[in-house]
């Protein structure tokens, strides 16, 4: 198989996996609703991801940018032999909402996550401290809500108004 065709399923695999691991329920429902794949008109993210729970104006989102391997890790530290680029890693810290970024090792199906927040320098390996496991998907789903806990809502926030809608 030639180098890019392996290299593109390596990352179908990944964000496949990704998707299996982020609805996997957690008691009678998952934590998240439907990762929807952002398609390949987005270059900085993959995936857009919801939480489930009972919201009643906001339902709290964020963005994951997927990167997957075949490698393994690394010598020191037991890294994810996954990286970005300084230029793509600016790119997620654009969006005012949170993003992340995930690395997926294709050969165990085992998923890790790191926030995106404020970083601005590549990387060409990634920590593997919070895996997307049962206590990961929790740290996730709370962190987010936190997030969206914190963002102030003008509830009548837009000018751009149809009259007859009530």
């Amino acid at each position: 198989m030639p180098r890019g065709e392996l290299s593109e399923a390596i990352g179908d695999r990944g964000e496949a996996i990704f998707a299996s691991i982020m609805t996997k329920f957690h008691g009678i429902l998952p934590l998240f609703r439907r990762p929807i794949h952002m398609g390949e008109k987005w270059p900085s993210v993959d995936y857009i991801c919801e939480l489930n729970g009972p919201w009643k104006t906001v339902r709290p989102f964020f963005f994951v940018q997927v990167k997957a391997t075949n490698s393994g890790y690394t010598r020191a530290g037991q890294r994810l032999k996954v990286g970005i680029s300084a230029k793509r890693a600016r790119a997620l810290t654009a969006y005012k909402v949170p993003v992340y970024l995930v690395g997926v090792d294709a050969q165990s199906e085992r998923v890790y996550i790191v926030g995106a927040a404020g970083r601005v320098g590549g990387l060409s390996s990634m920590h593997t401290g919070t895996e997307l496991d049962v206590s990961g998907r929790r740290k996730l789903w709370n962190e987010v809500r936190e997030f969206w806990a914190k963002v102030p809502r003008a509830a009548n926030w837009t000018n751009l108004k149809e009259p007859k809608w009530k």
